[in-house]
């Protein structure tokens, strides 16, 4: 289910961006820059010309970013340092962004960015640049001339000492990679009539798209960077919770594209079943059992803290992993979502709430059990400990290894032979090696100690 819901995650958080399928030529290294156009810019100084045709005889660095990607937030601080070094200097840092004014004023709030913030709601500049994954910097020297289309990574302070002298910038560019496509659909290429493709997770570099980016429109699902768990979970549509597997399926990741006829979505996962068990070999078997579990609910005495939200639309974001999720027109699910992810359990929405809400919720991340106390003073909401029966995936069982080594040469090694034996694994998982199968033992992902915790705290 973590695929098939991540077309509507994605949805949720603004993620989707859509390739065109008419090629469209990358502006070319050497020569002049395409204008870089946009709506607004925020935190520039009072009386400054904003215009582009002022920045004129100014080296440029533009920067394709987002307030939900990772990857962007990630490279602010690198950006800043930069921006810092740099000041007084005839360079101009600009991040470029689609979103609304009210998201990147509050997510300023928290994650300042020391040059010039545009906005870009009609993605006018993206298209130009081709920034279909982000981030994405663009290098114009003072004469108005493309000198990179690289990643913010790769910016650093001899790069831009180059770019500020006019000599040629040495720097990994992101056109070395050619045009993205959609897995199945690249240029030129006669579209599938059925497909189903998976494959090592390409670089970044190659695929041009972030890790759990996921598109799903006219029959047509591809998602890059998923695990071997999040596979299991959306053939089988169930959550990657309740699949059982070993400790690999957490870490090597994979690009996937299944193709169908349009209207035929049904059939896409079954045959990602078939191809699935052909790929890795697994057998696998149903269980129902008793689990540890969570319900998010409503209870007398206790008042409701969020506020009713006007917002037609989920502008929620949890940012950074830190403890925080501030949310504007939440849905229940939201919440839902947010808490499975922190208390490593399955949580079931039983509020009855159906409208919209504005909150800003946070908690101490290192302590996860620390967010049902939070859940309770901030929302008003309680989240309680429960069991429930559910369906498992409980003896997923594969005939080879699929290390990371034979995963990229499609060599599916005999275990008893492989450098890659499989050991045991915390928390009561073991994984066994017996007569060239991979068999595996594990508890529940939901962390025994903290739901007992948690449990007690309700005297249950």
């Amino acid at each position: 289910m973590v695929l098939r819901s991540m077309f509507r995650r994605a949805l949720l958080i603004g993620l989707l961006g859509c390739t065109s399928a008419k090629a469209q030529e990358w502006p070319k290294v050497g020569e002049a820059a395409p204008a870089v156009t946009y709506a607004q810019v925020l935190q520039a100084l009072e009386g400054v010309d904003t215009k582009w045709e002022a920045l004129r005889g100014k080296a440029v660095v533009v920067e394709f970013w987002a307030t939900w990607c990772g990857g962007c937030v990630e490279n602010i601080p690198h950006m800043n340092q930069l921006e810092d070094q740099f000041a007084g200097k005839p360079i101009q840092f600009i991040s470029i962004t689609e979103e609304e004014k009210g998201d990147v004023l509050r997510f300023l709030a928290k994650h300042p960015i020391h040059g010039w913030v545009a906005l870009d709601p009609k993605r006018d500049s993206f298209k130009t640049y081709k920034a279909e994954g982000i981030p994405q910097t663009v290098l114009i020297d003072a004469k108005g001339r493309l000198r990179a289309i690289t990643g913010p990574s790769d910016v650093n302070e001899k790069v831009l000492g180059d770019l500020l002298a006019g000599r040629d910038v040495k720097v990994r560019s992101v056109l070395d990679a050619g045009t993205p496509a959609i897995l199945g659909a690249e240029p030129g290429a006669p579209t599938p009539l059925v497909q189903v493709m998976i494959r090592p997770a390409a670089p970044v570099d190659v695929s041009r798209v972030s890790p759990g980016f996921a598109s799903s429109r006219d029959g047509r699902y591809a998602a890059y960077g998923v695990t071997v768990r999040d596979l299991l979970s959306d053939a089988y549509d169930i959550p990657a919770s309740r699949v059982d597997a070993p400790e690999w399926c957490s870490m090597l990741r994979y690009d996937v594209s299944i193709v169908v006829p349009h209207g035929g979505e049904a059939d896409q996962w079954p045959l990602l079943q078939q191809t699935f068990a052909q790929a890795f070999h697994f057998r696998v078997r149903h269980e129902a059992r008793k689990t540890n579990a969570y319900v998010l609910q409503t209870e007398p005495g206790l008042e409701l803290k969020m506020k009713s939200s006007a917002a037609t639309a989920s502008k929620s974001r949890p940012w950074g992993g830190q403890g925080e999720f501030d949310a504007v027109g939440a849905q229940m699910k939201s919440v839902v979502w947010v808490a499975g992810i922190v208390l490593h359990a399955e949580v079931f929405d039983e509020t009855g709430l159906q409208g919209r809400y504005d909150f800003d919720l946070k908690w101490n991340h290192k302590d996860p059990i620390s967010l049902v106390s939070a859940i309770r003073e901030q929302l008003g909401l309680a989240i309680v400990p429960v069991e429930r029966e559910m369906e498992y995936l409980p003896d997923v069982v594969g005939s080879g290894c699929c290390c990371a080594d034979c995963a990229q040469n499609s060599v599916h090694a005999n275990l008893e032979n492989s450098e890659h034996r499989p050991r045991p694994q915390p928390e009561g998982r073991w994984v066994m090696a017996q007569a060239g199968t991979i068999c595996f033992l594990r508890t529940s992902r939901c962390r025994l100690a903290d739901w007992q915790a948690a449990k007690d705290s309700y005297h249950l």
